[in-house]
C-alpha cells in the first residue's frame, strides 16, 4: 500500500510544453487537441475541451520542439479542470523506439 499523496507512477512526469493531437480509435469523434500538462515515457496528462471516457483507446501525436512523436494508449483518468475542460490522463501502450528516444531526449533523459 502506498502512502496518500505519494508518487504511484512508474515514470515521474515533468512539464513538457508541447501540443498534443488526440484521435479516439473507437468513436466517430473529430481530432481533439490540447496542451500536455505533464509528460513521461509512460504517459501524459492533456487538457482537452471534450471529455473522453475511461479506458477509451486513443492515438496521439505529440509535437516536441521540431520533432513529432506518435503513440497509442488509453484514457486512464478524467477529471473536470478548474478553468474548464477536462484533465485527461493517458497511459501509453505503444511508441515506436525512435519516438521513445525523442521523448526521452526532450525530457532530459538519455
Amino acid at each position: 500500500m502506498t502512502p496518500q499523496g505519494s508518487e504511484r507512477r512508474l515514470f515521474p512526469r515533468v512539464p513538457p510544453h508541447c501540443a498534443v493531437l488526440v484521435e479516439a480509435l473507437d468513436a466517430r469523434q473529430p481530432w481533439l487537441s490540447g496542451p500536455a500538462e505533464d509528460l513521461s515515457p509512460g504517459g501524459c496528462q492533456i487538457l482537452l475541451e471534450q471529455r473522453l471516457r475511461l479506458g477509451q483507446p486513443i492515438r496521439l501525436t505529440l509535437h516536441l520542439s521540431a520533432r513529432v512523436v506518435k503513440a497509442e494508449g488509453f484514457v486512464a483518468h478524467v477529471e473536470a479542470a478548474r478553468a474548464g475542460g477536462w484533465e485527461t490522463g493517458v497511459s501509453f501502450l505503444r511508441i515506436a523506439p525512435e519516438g521513445l528516444c525523442v521523448l526521452r531526449r526532450a525530457l532530459g533523459r538519455q
